[in-house]
């Protein structure tokens, strides 16, 4: 049996543009490079996204950051 937690908007808020903001001051330093940058990583939310299927589980972690790398 698996138990999966949803952290996102249940325990913090999920604000992705502000993560890269914060994390990537130099790289994101207003909220239009932030939303390039998102698109990019979380290539949009779209559901058939390497991102999309990471939250699903059935992409590891590691490949999911080696798929991320080629893109940006």
């Amino acid at each position: 049996m698996a138990i999966v937690f949803d952290l996102g908007g249940v325990v913090f808020k999920w604000k992705p543009l502000e993560l890269l903001q914060t994390i990537f001051p130099e790289r994101a330093p207003n909220m239009a490079a932030a939303q390039q940058w998102a698109d990019q990583i979380f290539e949009s939310f779209n559901p058939h996204s390497d991102w999309a299927q990471f939250d699903l589980g059935l992409i590891a972690p590691d490949a999911l950051a080696a798929k991320i790398s080629k893109r940006v």
